[in-house]
């Protein structure tokens, strides 16, 4: 394909001109649209298969929705080395006679230099898409005059197949790989469609299907198939006629029929040391569900990154979810911007926090009282003073980061925290207000207070404003030494900021020497004991507590030991990158950012495997912000010994990771006594376009008051939809808080779940293809407690033609 940049010579100085181009996958048969860059609006596609979308077109892409879960490290990035995808070849370009390549983004070039006469050209191969490619170009001159221009590129042929299945199912499926025929030719055509068999499947119908397709139509044939085995695996269709022939590989995922089993193992190698870790696998695994590597990182930036991209996603969820998830966006996103990263892995990060700005502002409101503005924890409720001092932080980070934010929306921020402080300086959070604010904390307006002023002072709210001096003068005139670590962090980051009193201050960081506790050569902080019954529950926010812990001491100066001991406590307590919730682990985050990195002079690891070296890495400044990622699959036993040795002088971080999944006849699911779940189905066989019933029976049975709110994922199995109308009755009914559909599955938000009140609900699950397949994966926990959880076994459905 030739690009010419004629349109800009019309309206930018004739000269050289760099010239930012993308071109994005646009839609699929005309029956599927997905937008990427930040700067193009969404449009429908203009190919002629548009007019030809049937019942049954293609299932939209799988986007699970993701919450405070640990497994797979996402293996995208390019500062990640990645053993496990060294073999990856989707880099080369496929066979012309059969469709293997369907990327989403085609191209992206973020600096093309045109000529003297303001002329750029490229030649491209167009993947296998059949489809209409939307292409973007920005261009600008020396003297910084901009232009903007967008064309489409349709990619097309008279006939055509296109696969439409599911991107994954479960191992043991019997399902139907649906196959959609085009023909774009004047007259009717005699097909024949085969299914090039495979291993990994039963095949559970004719191989060799026929159809007769009329001319300038669309048809279709259906294959049957058992999945057999775990991974992702091709299928492969041929379709013909006399005249006529196209070829298309596809990939579809078959996930494991079982529970997840996983072995984190934390620790740090310091100069010359040695750390040996031995893991064992299951012998009634399910075979090839097996998932090992070991993770090596020699600088903060590395592990900020690599734990905030296991949350760098599309952002959903409730007001304080997306809060938090945005702020774990933001701070992967900052970290990449300080290393050495394609512009095209920027223009993606961005397009993803740029849609989690947008999902953000549904929850910011206009505060009638004060004038200013707030943010909610669900559309149509009242606003809330944490959660919108919680908002303060993530848009600042915004502006820092270099994203466009109304300046109107942090004014709005700053007049509703204002106009809700008391009289006498302090400010208080209401019963619907932050999980961490107890009343059983001594000096809970002390810790809102500091909590507040933190916000406003971190984003650059007068340090000598009468509302900070106020709020200073509360804290010194208030605060107590007493044994809260989560007062006094947050107290101390506060004084801090607003330069507070420094006799007072010390003797925070005094105290918080005296209430640390110590474990293996590192340092944490607790939470206070929860002595009293309140409407809230107790946690341990230790993760939390701790992050204020350091970031206060840190500021204050002097205890440095302290804050290692403390920062490593961090480090090796994660689960995958992650720390628990989303708000701790942006906390983490925040105090991991602010202590900076270790220092590494030149130290190099050996991994060993049973006595075999098979990877010997070297950690010098140039390299300590990358993530490296070993596999240890082609070497695992049912016992592998995993040596670690390090050489030099540097601290490196390590982890070693085994995921396998066990057969839920092999397992048992004994559900926390506190938190009890079921799911019961009216019937569990049924014909296509007929509905099950699903009725959820919830219960919290703790010994404290209620759960802020606890989320219920719920699962349809492939070949199934779930009735979009019974969860906006449910919603409307005030049953449930929110929802999100995405595919095949449906998280359920609900609020404020009371003590031994069972909550009962019902949605229906719409039959669409003939299958017997699995649902499997339906599970509740507590939003500020991931470790307060229960999932349920799968159960089986059939659905007959």
């Amino acid at each position: 394909m030739w690009y010419k940049a004629e349109a800009y010579i019309a309206i930018l100085i004739v000269g050289m001109l760099i010239i930012g181009m993308w071109i994005m996958y646009n839609s699929i048969s005309g029956m599927t649209t997905t937008t990427m860059d930040s700067g193009s609006q969404e449009r429908s596609n203009g190919n002629r298969t548009g007019d030809l979308a049937t019942d049954g077109g293609p299932e939209e892409e799988e986007s699970s929705i993701q919450f405070p879960t640990f497994g797979r490290l996402d293996e995208s990035d390019e500062k990640t080395y990645n053993a496990i995808d060294a073999e990856d070849d989707s880099a080369l370009e496929p066979p012309t006679h059969i469709r293997t390549y369907f990327p989403e983004t085609w191209y992206w070039n973020p600096a093309l230099i045109t000529d003297q006469n303001g002329d750029a050209f490229v030649t491209l191969t167009t993947p296998d898409s059949i489809t209409t490619w939307g292409i973007d170009a920005i261009a600008s001159t020396k003297d910084a005059q901009l232009g903007m221009g967008e064309a489409e590129v349709t990619v097309f042929q008279e006939f055509f197949v296109e696969p439409d299945f599911p991107v994954s199912v479960v191992r043991g499926d019997e399902f139907a790989l649906r196959v959609l025929v085009y023909n774009y030719e004047s007259q009717t055509s005699d097909i024949t469609v085969e299914l090039q068999d495979d291993s990994w499947f039963d095949m559970l119908s004719p191989q060799i299907q026929y159809v007769t397709v009329a001319g300038n139509s669309v048809s279709s044939v259906d294959f049957t198939i058992k999945a057999k085995d775990v991974g992702e695996h091709n299928v492969s269709l041929t379709a013909s006629s006399v005249s006529l022939e196209d070829k298309v590989v596809r990939e579809l995922k078959v996930v494991p029929d079982g529970k997840a089993i996983i072995d984190l193992r934390n620790g740090q190698l310091d100069d010359d040391s040695t750390a040996t870790e031995t893991i064992d696998l299951l012998p009634d695994r399910v075979p090839d569900s097996e998932n090992a590597y070991v993770k090596l990182q020699g600088g903060m930036e590395a592990v900020v990154v690599d734990g905030a991209e296991n949350f760098i996603q599309f952002v959903s969820g409730c007001g304080e979810q997306s809060t938090s998830m945005l702020s774990l966006d933001i701070a992967a996103f900052k970290n990449l911007q300080k290393g050495d990263i394609s512009d095209e892995k920027l223009f993606k990060y961005e397009n993803i926090i740029n849609q989690g700005i947008q999902h953000e502002l549904i929850y910011l409101v206009d505060d009638s009282e004060s004038g200013g503005k707030a943010i909610v924890w669900h559309k149509g409720e009242s606003p809330d003073i944490w959660l919108t001092a919680w908002a303060v932080f993530v848009f600042q980070d915004l502006v820092d980061a270099g994203f466009n934010v109304d300046d109107g929306i942090m004014d709005g921020f700053h007049k509703y925290l204002v106009a809700n402080q008391a009289s006498d300086g302090s400010f208080s959070f209401p019963n619907v207000g932050h999980w961490s604010i107890n009343s059983d904390l001594q000096n809970e307006k002390g810790a809102a207070t500091a909590y507040i002023a933190r916000a406003l002072l971190y984003s650059h709210y007068p340090k000598d404003s009468e509302a900070i001096t106020e709020a200073i003068d509360y804290l010194e005139s208030e605060i107590e030494l007493t044994d809260s670590a989560f007062t006094l962090g947050l107290a101390l980051c506060a004084l801090e900021d607003g330069n507070g009193d420094a006799s007072l201050r010390n003797s925070i960081a005094n105290k918080l020497e005296d209430l640390k506790k110590e474990k293996d050569g590192t340092v944490y902080w607790t939470w206070t004991e929860n002595t009293g019954d309140y409407w809230f529950y107790y946690r341990d926010n230790t993760v939390e507590t701790t992050g204020y812990a350091i970031m206060g001491l840190h500021k204050h100066g002097g205890h440095g030991a302290t804050v290692s001991k403390a920062v490593k406590y961090l480090l090796t307590n994660r689960q995958g990158g992650c720390f628990g919730s989303t708000h701790d682990t942006a906390v983490a985050f925040q105090a991991l950012d602010l202590f900076g990195s270790f220092n590494i002079d030149d130290v190099t690891v050996d991994i060993k495997v049973n006595s075999v070296q098979i990877e010997s890495i070297r950690f010098t400044e140039e390299n300590k912000d990358i993530t490296y990622l070993v596999d240890l699959r082609p070497y695992l036993s049912e016992a592998t010994e995993v040596v670690l040795e390090s050489s030099g002088k540097g601290s490196i971080l390590y982890q070693v990771f085994l995921e396998q999944y066990i057969p839920w006849d092999k397992t048992t699911l004994d559900a926390p006594p506190e938190l009890e779940l079921s799911v019961t189905y009216d019937t569990k066989n049924v014909n296509v376009n007929d509905h099950i019933q699903a009725t959820v029976n919830l219960e919290y049975t703790g010994s404290t008051g209620m759960l802020k709110m606890v989320l219920v994922d719920l699962r349809a199995p492939v070949g199934f939809s779930f009735v979009v109308e019974d969860f906006e009755s449910l919603l409307d009914s005030g049953k449930i808080n929110q929802y999100e559909i995405r595919d095949r599955q449906c998280v359920v938000y609900i609020d404020n779940v009371q003590a031994n009140s069972p909550i009962t609900f019902s949605y229906r699950l719409k039959a669409n293809l003939p299958i017997r397949a699995t649902i499997q994966g339906i599970n509740a926990y507590d939003m500020y407690n991931p470790n307060l959880t229960t999932e349920i076994a799968p159960v089986d459905i059939v659905v007959a033609l």
